[in-house]
């Protein structure tokens, strides 16, 4: 997906509006991390393993994600696998050794990658946040202190990210700069990219209001 590259942006900061206590714990206090690597079953017993992109362990997984999200990504990308018997590459929040792995947020399920050496490039390995969507082309993304939001024909805008911390299970942001309001709701269920054989983590609703006028934009989330 290209985004737009225009020439001005506007700077503002984005205000969490909470709608339920937060989450208290990170995945740095529970020793979350980001694990990548395939996801496949050899024999009739179901048991899914990973196999991940630095180690040749082949561990059990535990589908502890919100609605056994990764079990269904990995089954709606099979489906349109030319060889389904293929590991599936997934990206989760989580925890994995050489002997089990645990997955407690799902991110992101592709179809199309076949090894470790092709992964996609179109989330940062430093981004804290990435939405995005189609019909029209837009992009929100998070890194570190920045975030920019980008959709076709329109000026970028670029604002200060406050820290995102989680109001399960929907989370709701707002950013204002003048008479420019966003709003950007999302909700953790598996959200399907099937041109893109990709299945996200979560769905992302973005409300733009300018110049008396409102734009409602939706997409998928990889990061959240």
């Amino acid at each position: 997906m290209t985004a737009l590259l225009p020439r001005a942006c506007r700077v503002f900061v984005l205000a969490v509006v909470v709608g339920v206590p937060p989450v208290v714990a990170g995945a740095e206090s529970t020793g979350e991390a980001l694990v990548r690597g395939f996801v496949q079953t050899t024999d009739a017993s179901g048991v899914w393993t990973l196999r991940r992109c630095d180690e040749t362990s082949t561990p059990p997984v535990e589908d502890q994600t919100p609605g056994q999200a990764l079990t269904v990504a990995v089954a709606e990308i099979k489906r349109g696998m030319q060889d389904p018997r293929r590991g599936v590459f997934v990206e989760f929040r989580g925890a994995a050794t050489r002997d089990a792995a645990v997955a407690r947020r799902m991110w992101r399920v592709v179809g199309y990658v076949v090894d470790c050496s092709r992964l996609p490039e179109n989330v940062a390995a430093d981004a804290t946040f990435w939405a995005s969507g189609s019909d029209p082309v837009w992009r929100l993304v998070v890194r570190g202190k920045n975030a920019t939001f980008t959709r076709f024909g329109r000026e970028r805008l670029a604002f200060s990210a406050a820290s995102l911390t989680p109001q399960m299970p929907r989370r709701r942001y707002e950013a204002r700069s003048g008479a420019t309001q966003l709003t950007l709701e999302i909700d953790e269920e598996v959200c399907l990219d099937a041109i893109g054989e990709t299945a996200y983590g979560a769905r992302a609703t973005v409300t733009v209001r300018e110049n008396g006028k409102t734009q409602t934009l939706r997409g998928c989330a990889a990061r959240y």
